[in-house]
């Protein structure tokens, strides 16, 4: 990028130049300060562009679309507390733990819930009180 400016009639041309990586690094840097500062646009700026790279993390683990999104939006709001605590060293790297975490902690969770034993009795007693109540014509419950 270059900067024109006149200074005493003459044209003076001063280059920035910001491409390559360290031109997207000082882009994210004052994304990230502007997050912190409380922006909602920078945020949400954020979020677009980094939105398909974390689905992918969280559904490359969960292999389910729901909870792959459900994952990712966790991992949104973890990064977005964790902002201010940033260090400024490979944000696509840091990013992406934290959307690998949540996956991670939600196939967990799945897993978990998978593994609950269902007390058949319970379910049992529970279709037969049911049923009666349907024969009876709801008079009992």
């Amino acid at each position: 990028m270059k900067i024109f400016f006149k200074s005493a009639g003459v044209v003076v041309i001063v280059g920035v130049y910001c491409c390559g990586k360290e031109g997207r690094v000082i882009e994210e840097e004052l994304l990230i300060k502007r997050i912190c500062q409380g922006d909602e646009d920078a945020f949400r700026q954020f979020v677009n562009t980094y939105s398909q790279q974390i689905f992918k993390v969280t559904y490359s683990v969960l292999r389910d679309i729901k909870m792959a999104e459900d994952a990712a939006q966790e991992a949104f709001l973890q990064m977005y507390k964790s902002l201010p605590d940033y260090r400024y060293q490979g944000l696509k790297s840091w990013i992406t733990r934290i959307a690998l975490n949540k996956a991670i902690d939600a196939k967990r969770k799945r897993d978990r819930l998978r593994e609950l034993p269902v007390d058949y009795e319970l379910v049992l007693r529970s279709v037969r009180r049911v049923y009666s109540c349907v024969l009876s014509g709801f008079r009992g419950i």
